[in-house]
């Protein structure tokens, strides 16, 4: 069986079930993931490798090659080198790896299977760690999978964490996954939500206390009931996306987990609730406290009527067996505010606390009393239902500016000082002043030699002075390519900005140019290239007459039809010269699996035609389909074709507006259609529609790239006798035996379904590839609801007027919905919809 990887290649797997069971079990303990990832972190350069199919590198023992076989159709085949599914493939590699890199496991590498991380502490010493692991790999004859390989990097993901210098950090992929995911609507959901919470519970504080209401759902469902639309709705109401919220407003601020120091003491708090036990473990460096582990457990059953001391000491024994290696290798100290040393170390302690008393007795712990926690280090570990927030502005003249900021939902500490941030930042602006001189500090010092009490702090300053100069009172810089520089202000500077690019003699030119001018104009102020970065990007005149974009901005995303004739792709064609009955146009249909094609000429483009079509040369001859995909042409996007697809559960779906590689394989049939068509006519034009039926066979019977097959051969199960065979008979011809030809066609019947199956496969290769070259001139660029943004002009007529000298784009729109990537709903600057969907290649952000 075939089965597709995370990177579009495939790899075949084999059921060895039978196998397996006959093996005994290699007994190789696996590598800790946490003490990995830990041992990881800490390092100046990483350089990631990943091993080349994996157990692929291992060989087989010649007398078990054998065990290994398998069959395809006829032939027998079997392994050499280890393949996938074997039970102790996992822990063989991991034993050969660790063989291979066992002078450097734990000093420069650390190795996980086929994934290897090589560490070096000084970023000088890396080239050296890395000559040492690809000397041993070359000795050892394993092979590097450069596509995944990442060489001298400052950070990186390991084992499903990033790590870096600064300690180890969430994985974004994981939350973007819990982000994206859509409300829970049934166990099955909830279960795969709290999943991939739980991977994440070594950073979430309190992560059982979170998702509490989640797991009281999964240990008793309570009643489903049907809505009218079908949907299956929870009793349960309002709890899903508070929970969601509060985890995710958590993530959006996860915390650096740092790692231990061989023999520092280590410090554990405790959190106790009625329903949930929570720990974090933590470390000391600089007098401030930073977390190394969250632990988090519900209690269940008789444990939920222990009492709070009891709770505290299965908070402290639960801590102990999940973080074992920590508490064997360092002095911890637990703080608490509950009398835990007196009772588990009392000689009349009974049952469950005598055995947990026997069981920390191998570690040395130290318990001490909770004070309030320094330097809010743990902040974020102790909920708070706070009531509001304030902010107190003071200026430099001693002015003070007070507000203060009611909230009408529950916050944490962190959400406190955000909204305060936020309330602070917004006053500020309208506070700010216009005519600030940017280089008081060098003024003070060129007229009066005021300097910063700071010894560092002022030679930082005389040096940056010596830079400038005054003259009349007017700050002025030394310039390397000019004699002197006038410094602006703010003020100043945007004046200078405006005049220089949309003044008189000013021109609309980019920013680096336009900060260049200035520049040569005698003039200079701090963040030059970014301010005029800025200002180039919000000119109005400069977005609505941007060169347009030819790069595709999304990625190609590929259709491909479940079973023949199940989806069709429509499309108009023409006009055409007149032809006989008044024809002018083509509606052209063709069969996504088999590349089938049908076409009918038309003198009048209605629904009515559309609808005739559809019926007598899809339905008719090939069965209801299951999916339409057409253009957004009134003929198609109109309430009578829209219920003639409904009427027979035809599912309808539309490109998007101005953008015909949505229906691409329509598209290339029309050209094919047309190439076809105009050799054969020379100067007699009307005759197209007397020459239709023979480019339809042509195309019928010519072999397609992407099936590897006809759209014959793939429709009926074999191929078309074609003139040629008559004239000249060929071989099946010559020999055509009436009395076997039955058997034979039923015989193609039957192996019809490999055949189908073969030219799936293929194309999906061959999809793959176009998607592959096609996604490299991808330049991305995506919307959010409520982005402002521009449309090309020349999609609706808008330049017409204008010749030459209209704007290449027109708007702005608000992105109001995203039906799916890539394809956005626009609102008007009226709040009015913009009809149809439009692709992200006809848009362009746009700066206010």
């Amino acid at each position: 069986m075939l089965v597709k990887k995370a990177n579009s290649k495939w790899r075949m797997c084999i059921d060895y079930t039978n196998l397996n069971d006959a093996c005994p079990k290699d007994c190789y303990p696996m590598p800790n993931i946490d003490k990995l990832v830990e041992a990881a972190s800490g390092n100046e350069r990483l350089s990631l490798l990943d091993a080349y199919s994996g157990y692929h590198q291992v060989p087989m023992a010649p007398e078990d090659e054998e065990k290994t076989s398998f069959y395809v159709g006829d032939e027998i085949y079997c392994y050499v080198m280890m393949p996938f599914g074997l039970k102790n493939a996992g822990a063989i590699y991991q034993k050969m790896v660790t063989i291979v890199f066992r002078a450097q496991i734990g000093w420069n590498l650390e190795v996980y299977v086929d994934d290897i991380v090589v560490k070096s502490l000084k970023a000088d010493d890396h080239l050296t760690d890395l000559g040492e692991t690809f000397n041993n790999l070359r000795q050892n004859i394993m092979r590097l999978n450069p596509a995944k390989c990442i060489f001298g990097v400052e950070s990186g993901k390991f084992l499903g964490f990033m790590v870096s210098r600064r300690g180890i950090e969430v994985n974004p992929e994981k939350i973007r996954a819990i982000a994206e995911m859509e409300p829970p609507k049934s166990v099955k959901d909830i279960q795969r939500l709290t999943g991939r919470v739980a991977a994440l519970h070594r950073f979430i504080s309190k992560s059982a206390d979170k998702c509490l209401p989640f797991f009281k759902i999964m240990s008793s469902p309570p009643l489903l009931t049907k809505a009218k639309d079908g949907e299956i709705l929870y009793l349960y109401l309002g709890i899903s996306d508070e929970v969601i919220s509060s985890v995710l407003s958590y993530l959006s601020s996860p915390p650096l987990l740092t790692k231990a120091k061989d023999g520092e003491i280590l410090y554990l708090y405790l959190g106790i609730s009625d329903e949930v036990i929570s720990s974090v473990l933590v470390r000391e460096e600089a007098k401030q406290q930073k977390p190394i582990y969250y632990i988090s457990s519900v209690l269940h059953g008789v444990e939920l009527r222990y009492p709070i001391a009891e709770k505290a000491a299965l908070a402290v024994i639960t801590s102990a067996r999940k973080l074992r290696p920590y508490f064997q290798s360092h002095p911890i100290i637990i703080l608490t505010d509950q009398p835990l040393r007196q009772i588990l170390q009392k000689p009349e302690c009974f049952g469950r606390l005598i055995k947990w008393a026997v069981e920390l007795g191998e570690f040395e712990i130290t318990f001490q009393q909770k004070s309030a926690i320094r330097a809010q280090a743990l902040a974020d570990f102790i909920v708070e239902c706070t009531l509001g927030a304030g902010a107190l502005l003071i200026g430099l003249d001693g002015c003070r500016s007070e507000h203060a900021l009611k909230f009408n939902f529950d916050a944490t500490n962190n959400m406190a000082e955000y909204e305060a941030l936020l309330l602070a930042t917004g006053d500020g602006d309208q506070h700010r002043p216009k005519h600030t001189e940017l280089e008081d500090p060098i003024l003070s010092f060129l007229q009066d030699e005021i300097v910063p009490e700071d010894r560092q702090e002022a030679m930082k300053l005389r040096r940056k002075a010596s830079r400038y100069t005054l003259l009349d009172g007017v700050l002025y810089k030394r310039s390397f390519s000019l004699p002197l520089l006038r410094c602006l202000n703010p003020y100043e500077a945007e004046y200078a900005l405006r005049e220089v690019y949309e003044g008189v003699c000013g021109s609309h030119v980019g920013a680096r140019t336009l900060a260049h001018k200035v520049l040569k104009q005698g003039y200079y102020w701090p963040n030059m290239y970014k301010d005029a970065t800025h200002f180039v990007q919000r000119c109005l005149k400069c977005q609505f007459f941007a060169h347009l974009t030819h790069q595709p901005a999304e990625e190609l995303t590929t259709l491909v039809a479940p079973w023949p004739f199940a989806q069709w792709g429509l499309d108009l064609l023409g006009p055409f010269v007149k032809g006989v009955g008044g024809v002018t146009h083509l509606i052209v249909g063709v069969d996504y699996f088999t590349k089938w094609v049908e076409a009918w000429p038309l003198s009048s483009l209605t629904s009515k035609n559309v609808e005739d079509f559809v019926f007598s040369s899809i339905i008719c001859r090939y069965g209801i389909p299951n999916q339409i995909v057409a253009d957004n042409g009134t003929q198609f996007n109109c309430t009578s074709f829209r219920d003639f697809c409904s009427s027979y559960g035809i599912k309808l779906q539309f490109t998007s507006i101005y953008h015909p590689e949505s229906n691409g394989m329509v598209e290339s049939v029309n050209k094919c259609i047309l190439e076809g068509i105009k050799p054969r006519l020379e100067q007699h034009k009307a005759k197209w529609v007397d020459e239709l039926n023979n480019v339809l066979w042509a195309y019928r019977i010519t072999s397609r790239t992407a099936i590897g097959e006809t759209p014959y051969h793939l429709a009926f199960g074999t191929e078309v006798v074609i003139p040629i065979e008559i004239g000249v008979p060929s071989f099946r011809v010559t020999h055509f035996d009436e009395g076997r030809n039955g058997q034979l066609l039923r015989e193609n019947l039957d192996l019809l379904d490999d055949l189908r199956e073969e030219a799936r496969l293929r194309t999906l290769v061959y999809k793959q590839k176009i998607a592959n070259f096609y996604n490299k001139r991808v330049r991305p660029q995506t919307f959010k609801v409520g982005d402002l943004v521009l449309r090309k002009a020349g999609l609706t007529g808008f330049e017409t007027r204008f010749g030459k000298l209209a704007p290449n784009w027109e708007g702005p729109y608000t992105v109001a919905e995203v039906p799916h990537p890539g394809a956005y709903i626009l609102w008007d600057t009226e709040g009015n919809r913009v009809p149809r969907v439009w692709n992200v290649n006809n848009l362009k952000k746009f700066y206010p």
